[in-house]
């Protein structure tokens, strides 16, 4: 769905903490996936958050959407200019 935000939008979003971008969707994977078939740290105690990521696994990997779903157009980032249209997901569920 997309609308256009304008300055009440701007207003609630704030007042009321609403969340929709993917930084706070539990498909979003900040660090990426794991390559399939490659050993994780799964059930690990120590890491950080977010999906597992492979042992030994230096590279950073590009953030995505678990699902494959493009991510630039619902980053919170894009927001911070008051012109942007709002675009929601309709995979999106809070993490």
């Amino acid at each position: 769905m997309i609308i256009p935000q304008d300055q009440l939008f701007r207003d609630e979003r704030e007042r009321y903490q609403l969340r929709w971008n993917c930084e706070d969707c539990a498909h979003f994977a900040p660090n990426g996936l794991a390559d399939p078939g490659t050993p994780t740290t799964e059930g690990a105690t120590e890491g950080g958050e977010g999906a597992a990521a492979a042992v030994g696994d230096t590279e950073k990997k590009p953030p995505v959407c678990v699902h494959g779903f493009p991510i630039q157009r619902h980053r919170r980032a894009r927001y911070d200019d008051p012109e942007a249209e709002l675009l929601f997901c309709k995979e999106h569920v809070l993490d």
